[in-house]
């Protein structure tokens, strides 16, 4: 079993929290966006994280 490596950038804005990923056992780049939660930037974050993992 090999384990998963990534490396993970995070933008959180106004209206949208950005996600930045790279993955280093393929080396693959990926970017996308969800909607922010202003009133508790961390719910936008875990689901970005989720989403990734």
């Amino acid at each position: 079993m090999t384990n998963k490596v990534v490396r993970i950038g995070i933008d959180i804005g106004g209206t949208f929290t950005d996600f930045a990923v790279f993955d280093e056992n393929t080396k693959q780049f990926s970017a996308f966006k969800i909607l922010s939660t202003p009133s508790s930037p961390e719910k936008s974050v875990l689901e970005g994280v989720n989403r990734i993992l």
